[in-house]
């Protein structure tokens, strides 16, 4: 995957506008994709390789999350505090966006597996 539409992607659109748009979505949905990739198998990898006893009492799991929160709270500052909750917003958004796609073609294929046509 390239940091870019496909050949035949919003590139296309004679919409100026479209066209913008759809790039910018095509690039955070990129960027979210590489970023939740690189996110889950670091921590993960590191909970995996910590001794048993590195932190007798707490979750190991809760430790390493807290030591990637300490490590952006230099960026959180820097950007602040609204732009962060804006950004925290708008993956969440993301996020229920594309369940909701998904729970839409659940039911359709339901449907269609019923015999009904959509």
């Amino acid at each position: 995957m390239k940091g870019r539409p496909p050949a035949r992607g919003p590139e296309w659109s004679r919409d100026r506008t479209e066209r913008f748009e759809r790039n910018d979505a095509w690039a955070l949905t990129l960027t979210l994709i590489k970023s939740g990739i690189f996110v889950t198998e670091t921590l993960g990898n590191l909970i995996d390789m910590l001794p048993e006893d590195a932190y007798p009492g707490e979750d190991p799991g809760e430790v390493v999350t807290e030591m990637a929160a300490g490590s952006i709270v230099p960026l959180v500052n820097k950007v602040g505090r609204k732009q962060c909750r804006e950004t925290i917003e708008l993956i969440d958004s993301v996020v229920e966006s594309i369940l909701g796609e998904l729970r839409l073609a659940a039911e359709i294929a339901g449907r269609r597996e019923k015999g009904y046509t959509v």
